[in-house]
């Protein structure tokens, strides 16, 4: 009894991709515009991730230039004092 309404339901359920009185050129339309704006946010999040990795990328190389400083600075007056 049970298996018999299980299967009664899942052979009335049918996927649709649109209504009866929806137009499918209206359909591509906003697939159109869906995929437009799914290409632009794809480039403003790679635009995003590029900026982040290029951003540290220098503030680390601005930090180990500050800290390295000293030392060749202590360096070079060694060797000119030589």
């Amino acid at each position: 009894m049970v298996g018999r309404r299980l299967r009664g339901a899942l052979d009335r359920y049918k996927l649709r991709p649109f209504q009866k009185d929806d137009n499918p050129g209206e359909c591509a339309m906003f697939n159109l515009v869906e995929m437009v704006l799914a290409g632009v946010g794809a480039g403003m999040i790679l635009l995003a991730l590029t900026f982040v990795s290029a951003l540290i990328g220098v503030l680390v190389n601005a930090m180990i230039a500050l800290f390295a400083g000293p030392v060749i600075d202590r360096v070079l007056a060694r060797k000119t004092a030589a």
